[in-house]
């Protein structure tokens, strides 16, 4: 469909037996074009008309994730046509690794209502964070939190596995049946994080090999490279993360063993248990929708400049930040249990995992003390509220 005219053509077909497939691209050299956007309203104005000649509505779009102005048109047909036609979203992704380049722009479709969603939610977690005036370290580890408890881990079920599966991007996480594995997580986390444009806070994906010693197997890895610079903790450093290794769908709580892993993480001495190798870098141009993979220098791009260390205690202060400014009615003790069963579990996942990190001990290290000067109360009052 190029103009309103083809669309009219439909509404004034008089041939009882005849439906059509509407298909149309909304924009052209990766730019949306107004012209385009306005067949969306003419098509919602004329719903009525036009919905016993619509089979399919195909729309083509540069990337997931839609710019606000633009995602208002596509929320509008999404309400009108909703469990009455059919709606697709297609992109066109493309993927460079050395000399192969891949093209697929039929391939990576979904249902309008699950571009719907992750927009929406993608929205709504950095409305949350800029709301509660997270810092940049609170606002990575509610992140954290929010990805790696988004769905279960679950692969797409084509025949075989290809890089442009469900499972391969963010938009996977918010299908009816989700479909999410490592990258899925990881472009997850950093379409938060870009969206969330926060100075101090950048992210990019990181792939790399994994080889488990104890079970002998060898396989490919996504995770996240992050910047981070945070004066209320004194932090100006690059960390690791990994939201995926953090998911537990039998797990009493979230857990944050893999949260802003150290810049060593990779090292030999920290994994009794992975050889990792071969880390590469995912670069996104400016439209997002190609992703190609370059060598990653960790030694030249790790760094850390911070006047405090990052480590259990400090992951701790800023959960309970977190709990506190978005359940505020929370008492102190509540906050103080929550946080010691995250403790227990998350250095239980340190320790099945072989992994070393900054989780210490089962035990957790802040004290109510602690938590009471966080909710900016002191324990009499905590307590005399309570009864």
């Amino acid at each position: 469909m190029e103009n309103k005219f083809d669309i009219k053509k439909v509404m004034l077909s008089a041939e009882p037996d005849i439906f059509y497939n509407l298909k149309i691209d909304l924009a052209e050299n990766g730019k949306y074009k107004q012209s385009k956007l306005e067949l969306l309203n003419y098509i919602v104005d004329n719903f009525d008309k036009l919905k016993n000649k619509m089979k399919f509505i195909n729309i083509y779009v540069p990337y997931e994730k839609i710019p606000k102005k633009e995602f208002g048109y596509l929320y509008n047909l999404f309400l009108k046509t909703n469990d009455k036609i059919p709606c697709h979203v297609y992109v066109e992704h493309q993927y460079i690794n050395d000399d192969d380049f891949y093209d697929e722009k039929e391939n990576v479709h979904w249902e309008l209502k699950t571009i719907i969603k992750a927009n929406t939610e993608i929205d709504k977690v950095c409305k949350t964070i800029r709301d509660k005036n997270f810092s940049p370290f609170e606002a990575l580890a509610y992140i954290h939190n929010y990805v790696s408890n988004i769905a279960n881990y679950n692969m797409s079920h084509l025949t075989g596995q290809y890089w442009y599966s469900a499972d391969q991007f963010f938009a996977g996480a918010y299908k009816d049946l989700p479909e999410i594995v490592c990258a899925g997580y990881s472009s997850l986390m950093k379409e938060i994080i870009d969206n969330l444009n926060m100075p101090g806070l950048k992210c990019e994906m990181i792939s790399l090999g994994v080889q488990n010693t104890k079970k002998d197997y060898y396989a490919r890895h996504s995770r996240c490279y992050i910047s981070i610079k945070d004066t209320k903790y004194g932090l100006d450093q690059s960390v690791f993360d990994d939201p995926t290794w953090d998911n537990d769908a039998n797990s009493k709580c979230s857990k944050y063993a893999h949260f802003a892993m150290p810049n060593d993480c990779h090292e030999r001495e920290r994994n009794n248990n992975y050889i990792y190798n071969s880390l590469t870098k995912y670069s996104h141009p400016k439209s997002k929708n190609a992703v190609e993979v370059i060598d990653f220098n960790c030694y030249r791009d790790l760094y850390n400049k911070s006047q405090n260390q990052i480590d259990q205690k400090m992951i701790e202060t800023a959960y309970a930040n977190i709990m506190h400014k978005i359940y505020p009615n929370q008492s102190p003790n509540q906050i103080y249990n929550d946080l010691k069963l995250m403790a227990r579990e998350s250095y239980k996942e340190q320790m099945e995992r072989y992994f070393i990190g900054y989780i210490k001990q089962p035990n957790l290290m802040l004290k109510k003390k602690d938590i009471y000067e966080i909710c900016g109360k002191t324990q009499t009052e905590s307590q005399s509220q309570e009864l």
